[in-house]
């Protein structure tokens, strides 16, 4: 299947992270056994972590992209020495 030009994809999207850790917090806490309020428990256990989670990466992605731009520009910054 082509990428349509000038569509960057990115290699690790917030929601196949959110997925990722909650399948993988799902299989730790996983009740010994499923009646209907233990799996009631699980599941909303599962749901806090999913919204903790996107909470965490709404809240990193704009300081991560300021760290991004700032190294950018040292780099760029120290390439100019680098050429004079």
């Amino acid at each position: 299947m082509a990428k349509a030009k000038g569509k960057k994809s990115a290699p690790l999207k917030p929601g196949m992270l959110t997925l990722a850790a909650v399948a993988i917090w799902s299989a730790r806490h996983e009740p010994d056994s499923f009646d209907p309020a233990s799996l009631g428990t699980w599941l909303l256990g599962a749901l806090a972590m999913a919204l903790t989670l996107r909470a965490a990466f709404a809240l990193a992605a704009p300081v991560l992209g300021i760290c991004a731009a700032l190294l950018a520009q040292i780099y760029q910054g120290g390439q100019d020495r680098i050429e004079s």
